[in-house]
């Protein structure tokens, strides 16, 4: 029992001294497979201990919807050992011991299966190809979900049109049964069942283009190239076997050749493509949204002066209520009277006018026919419902009384009918009189009174009133018929017809 424990010991002190000797990385659990800069840990080992050979980094990545890598490239240009340094990485990662990598990151998975090398055959006493198939039929009867697999030159061992064949239907019945494949090749046609297939992604061993040396490096979305002539070129084989060989190629395999690099390029101009379509979509996403910003502002800066405008209307309103009490105090003779009463009116009459040129438009809410709705504070942040929309204006009913509303007096559009039951009331204004009787009221408070029954009748959508004046000395006529022609809201007024008062009543057509 003591030897298990020692042993269990030294097992988690060597993990331990191997972790802070290695830098080592514990894995966050994903569903993902991530290694970046990840080192094979005998060739690191070697490096550092033995002071044997360079030990160079990869990327290892692998994530859905890809559940398929096919990494191509030259001989000895570092396919194999990106394959063993994946399975030795999974394999430490899940007994617990941290990896040479900056960062790690996989899923757990329940079984692991490698076919590397010809070991096999030997061990079969087969060929390499029937020992590779015995070997793939073996890892198809016991394949799980969440399974890796690792297969070095899938297909091998036959010709290539047939070897590629057989290697594309096994990699599709492992992604049927949910497997993580990762392969090697120097398959054209295994290259291009990548380029075509969304779940699985082509991978390329680097390597100098002027000397062909190896940077052991793996280019993700590209096929790598064997360079079989070109090695064979610098390994100084004679030069006619070269150009024999370079004629066969292009005889043989020259169009898969070119077919294969012309959906290359198309698929990098795609990619350029679509990461500038990208750039100017966001750009014009911004500019969308510097230009709502913009009106925004304007919005709020119009609204602002359309407020400051209205305030004027009733600061000169209140002036004129004051001005009025005064004469009325004073007891001033009438003629004085009117004319300083007809001053401060004109002089409403006209900031009225420059108001009313002031288009608003503090919303870009668009009502539609029996939408409820509330108004502004104008209105007493009344609920209406909406029954007719013509242009700018909403013909609405507030409580029992239809009238018409700018677009801009509603706050917002609440949809269904309010319930009283939520606490909001309905409110109904008196209507508005068809006729105003002003017999024996003096001129300024007559005046007065019509100027507050033509506001409420347009407010209300009033067409027509009846100003019933008298005779008499003809002055309140005169006055009434002066003041009628400079309000913004009359359209034309007339006298009745005489069965119905004739000069003593005014008949006033109002625009609503």
């Amino acid at each position: 029992q003591n030897q298990k424990l020692i042993a269990l010991l030294d097992t988690y002190m060597a993990i331990a001294q191997y972790a802070l000797e290695f830098d080592g990385a514990f894995p966050r659990f994903t569903d993902k497979i991530y290694f970046k800069k990840a080192y094979h840990p005998i060739l690191l080992w070697k490096e550092r201990k033995e002071r044997q050979g360079r030990a160079v980094p990869v990327d290892l990545k692998l994530s859905p919807p890809a559940k398929v890598l096919i990494i191509s490239g030259p001989n000895a240009g570092g396919k194999t050992m990106a394959l063993k340094t994946m399975g030795i990485l999974v394999l430490m990662l899940q007994t617990g011991i941290p990896v040479p990598t900056e960062e790690a990151s996989l899923p757990i998975f329940n079984k692991i299966f490698s076919d590397i090398g010809d070991d096999k055959a030997l061990e079969y006493q087969m060929s390499t190809f029937s020992a590779h198939l015995k070997r793939l039929q073996e890892i198809l009867n016991a394949i799980q979900d969440h399974t890796l697999i690792l297969i070095d030159e899938i297909g091998r061992g036959t010709n290539p049109s047939e070897g590629s064949a057989l290697a594309m239907s096994f990699l599709d019945t492992f992604k049927a049964k949910k497997a993580w494949t990762i392969v090697t090749t120097h398959y054209e046609g295994l290259k291009a069942y990548a380029l075509q297939k969304k779940d699985a992604l082509n991978v390329a061993v680097g390597i100098e283009s002027k000397t062909l040396r190896p940077t052991y490096q793996l280019l993700y979305n590209t096929m790598g190239m064997s360079c079989a002539l070109k090695i064979a070129e610098r390994m100084g084989i004679e030069k006619e076997i070269l150009e024999k060989a370079q004629g066969y190629l292009r005889e043989w395999d020259g169009n898969i050749h070119f077919s294969l690099q012309e959906i290359l390029k198309s698929k990098e101009e795609l990619m350029t493509r679509k990461e500038y379509l990208l750039k100017l979509l966001s750009g014009l996403v911004a500019l969308k949204e510097k230009e709502k910003r913009l009106l925004k502002e304007i919005e709020e800066k119009k609204w602002g002066i359309y407020l400051k405008k209205e305030k004027n209307i009733n600061s000169l309103l209140q002036e004129v209520e004051q001005t009025v009490k005064v004469i009325r105090r004073q007891k001033r003779d009438k003629e004085e009277d009117i004319k300083l009463l007809e001053a401060q009116r004109q002089r409403l009459i006209q900031v009225k006018k420059s108001f009313l040129t002031f288009p608003p438009s503090r919303t870009e809410l668009e009502p539609k026919p029996n939408d409820w709705v509330k108004l502004s504070y104008r209105f007493n942040h009344k609920i209406a419902q909406v029954k007719r929309v013509e242009g700018e204006m909403v013909e609405a009913i507030v409580g029992t009384l239809r009238c018409q509303v700018p677009k801009y007096e509603i706050e917002e559009i609440i949809g269904k009918a309010p319930l009283l039951s939520q606490g909001i009331n309905i409110h109904a204004h008196t209507k508005p009189k068809t006729e105003l009787n002003l017999l024996g009221k003096r001129v300024d408070e007559a005046l007065w009174e019509v100027e507050k029954a033509i506001d409420k009748a347009a407010l209300y959508g009033l067409k027509q009133m009846r100003i019933v004046h008298g005779l008499g000395s003809g002055q309140l006529r005169a006055a009434i018929r002066k003041y009628l022609e400079t309000h913004p809201q009359v359209a034309v007024f007339k006298d009745a017809l005489p069965k119905e008062g004739g000069q003593g009543v005014t008949i006033v057509e109002i625009e609503t």
